[in-house]
């Protein structure tokens, strides 16, 4: 084959002698007859020399890959052109579902050599439907190879290893190749050297002669070759950047350990492809290399890949979406500008958070402002937000503990709209393994089994080191009163008729509590352990501990004393909600000026709670109970009461203060007048 021969003429070569070496080969297709020898003469000569094997098909994609099925299955060898790549969706099904399955579904091996032809991509101006490159969306089916036909590699090897195989393949052939000259000899051109990585000849390696050692590593397949050339001929001109490409022959299943080292010692590995971002061959490569080089990388795999959009028809816009060479040019030239998504100090009780998810995929576009993860304190979930556009790029796992000031991800911007990460540094492999702190976010041990040892959830953890700091530095006391429940009871009654709504115990009790914030100022404050100085809250905040089985929330009812009790209810509903939606968010939360814990299940007593770090006091509100008592004629009637108690830093509240606090929110509560009034 002489090096000026054109892909077009490579091809057809090969086909002749593919049919002259295998005498049960088929092909199918639209078009394929003489003269046209298919849309772009690829096929010419076939079907003079071998009519009764070269069948041109009516236009039904699917059913001519179904045939092509049936005959495998028989024995024979069949290669099918799709006239455009496009069309290759109406062909999943009969690849997928059946000629892929048959290799191993009838409970033993069965050859299933066929051998799908696709021309792809655009830059033709073909239009939407007539120049996507779906190489993507065959990825990982079993038994289907994909292979991306290129100036640098022999296409009769690539058949004859599916052939070899026994298992069926799609063929993909970029149509601005087919004019294109082939590649093969060692020499490309002035500047580029070509040679073979491995013995199968699956990956080419294309460098420039006596340049130096190389600064970027491209992986490209296929149609990408010709411009990463041209940007890597311009880039060395232009800057003196030394560049060198990997050109892969088979996408599918991907062969990465002839090039790991190439890529561990490589300065910057940048992966580009023609399929559209989200889900494709590039992002595969990407994961493939960090699961085997971890740490090792020198750098982020950058991809380089169109937008997620639809191709337009016009020449300029399609051009403008696509992946050209001025393109790559820019990502060999241009060092991304990185903006780091740090981990903010999110509330005062707590020194670490756990990164509950990513709401974006790894590597997508997100704009300013928008939420991209959520993360879970001890009291509340909260959205991550990024503050630049770009290309998201995580750097820890779902999981992960965190710390105010850890870098979790990166956007990346740059002049080309299309450069970003895949994927985590190598620099935040240290902190994956070795978190600060050296906490680390694992799944349960032996959670299944009775006995077995089982690690605290994070939000229990958080909880925990919560308490522990209480009973650490809080030298806290107790005091507790019994309050009659007769008149808060008629009241509920009454207000609950009056707004059509169930309202409880607790409301009434925060509305209670709220109002004598201005008779006890020093009970709603913030004492500065540094220098033992007091901060009075302006408004009776009011935490009230809400937990729904998964985890204990202490939300907050803003400026109680100015709501009714009403609102409070419709208020505390809310949070109540949010926190057994796991939606809690950490404005619901904060500082509060006191707290009320709740223990009203039967049979609960009383309580005594912790004061939170930050607090001065916190309040307990046990379970209605009933008594017998006499009355002054000597009656014995059933009454109803509960207790109320009041944990307080002894540090700023004593005995006596507190006892007085109590007994005064006793005789509101008893108060029939008290309770209507703190209704309005």
């Amino acid at each position: 084959m002489s090096s000026q021969a054109r892909m077009a003429e490579a091809l057809n070569a090969t086909l002749h002698d593919m049919f002259a070496a295998h005498r049960r080969l088929v092909l199918l297709g639209e078009d394929i007859a003489d003269p046209s020898g298919g849309a772009f003469g690829v096929t010419r000569g076939l079907s003079t020399r071998y009519p009764d094997r070269v069948l041109s098909t009516p236009i039904s994609e699917g059913g001519i890959v179904g045939v092509a099925g049936g005959l495998a299955l028989c024995g024979d060898q069949v290669i099918v052109e799709v006239m455009f790549g496009d069309f290759l969706t109406l062909c999943v099904d009969p690849i997928v579902n059946f000629i892929s399955k048959s290799v191993s579904m009838y409970g033993r091996r069965n050859p299933m050599r066929v051998v799908v032809r696709c021309p792809v991509g655009g830059n033709r101006g073909y239009g939407p439907t007539h120049s996507q490159s779906l190489q993507k969306h065959l990825l990982g089916v079993p038994h289907l190879r994909l292979y991306e036909l290129s100036q640098l590699h022999d296409p009769r090897a690539a058949y004859e290893e599916v052939f070899s195989a026994g298992e069926p393949a799609v063929f993909f052939e970029d149509k601005i190749l087919y004019t294109r000259p082939v590649l093969r000899q060692e020499r490309v051109d002035d500047v580029f050297r070509v040679s073979p990585v491995d013995p199968a000849g699956n990956w080419m390696r294309v460098r420039p002669g006596g340049a130096g050692a190389p600064q970027r590593l491209v992986i490209a397949p296929g149609g990408l070759v010709p411009r990463t050339l041209k940007a890597m001929r311009d880039a060395l001109h232009d800057k003196g950047i030394v560049s060198e490409l990997l050109v892969p022959l088979r996408l599918f299943p991907l062969d990465l350990d002839p090039v790991l080292p190439m890529l561990a010692q490589a300065p910057e590995v940048i992966v580009a492809e023609d399929s559209v971002a989200g889900g494709g061959w590039g992002s595969d490569l990407a994961r493939l290399a960090y699961e085997r080089l971890w740490g090792r990388l020198r750098a982020p795999i950058r991809l380089l890949q169109p937008p997620c959009e639809v191709i337009p028809a016009a020449m300029h816009l399609e051009r403008a979406l696509l992946i050209q060479d001025a393109t790559i040019y820019a990502s060999l030239t241009e060092a991304p500008s990185m903006g780091e998504l740090v981990v903010p100090t999110l509330n005062a009780n707590d020194d670490s958070y756990v990164l509950l998810e990513w709401l974006v995929p790894d590597g997508s576009e997100v704009s300013a402002g928008d939420s991209v993860a959520t993360i879970e304190t001890s009291k509340a979930v909260t959205d991550l937000v990024v503050e630049e556009s770009g290309r998201l790029s995580w750097l820890l796992p779902p999981g992960s503990v965190l710390h105010p000031g850890d870098v979790v991800g990166r956007v990346t911007t740059t002049a080309a709209a299309a450069v970003g990460d895949a994927g985590p540094s190598p620099a935040a492999a240290a902190r994956r393994e070795r978190p600060a702190g050296g906490e680390q976010a694992s799944p349960a041990v032996g959670a299944d089994a009775p006995g077995g040892r089982i690690q605290l959830s994070a939000h229990q953890r958080a909880v925990a080191r919560a308490v522990s700091r209480s009973h650490a530095t809080i030298p806290a006391a107790f005091v507790l009163v019994k309050v009659s429940a007769t008149a808060v009871r008629h009241y509920l009654n009454t207000i609950s008729e009056s707004a059509q709504a169930s309202i409880g115990l607790p409301e009434v009790v925060v509305k209670t509590v709220a109002g004598r914030r201005e008779a006890f100022p020093d009970l709603f404050a913030t004492l500065y352990e540094e220098n033992l100085t007091l901060e009075r809250f302006d408004h009776a905040d009011i935490g009230v501990t809400v937990d729904v089985g998964h985890g204990l929330y202490v939300p907050v009812i803003r400026a109680a004393e100015n709501r009714s009790v009403h609102e409070i209810a419709t208020e505390l509903m809310r949070l109540r909600v949010r926190a057994a939606r796991g939606t809690m968010l950490e404005s619901d939360l904060g500082a509060a000026a006191l707290t009320l814990s709740l223990h009203t299940d039967l049979g609960v007593v009383t309580a005594q709670p912790i004061v939170y770090p930050g607090q001065i006091c916190a309040l307990s509100l046990g379970a209605t109970q009933q008594e017998l008592r006499l009355t002054a004629d000597q009656q014995v009637e059933t009454h109803e009461f509960f207790y109320l108690g009041l944990t307080y830093d002894h540090r700023v509240v004593n005995g006596r203060q507190a006892a007085r606090f109590l007994t005064v929110l006793r005789d509101d509560l008893e108060s029939v007048s008290a309770a209507e009034k703190g209704s309005s």
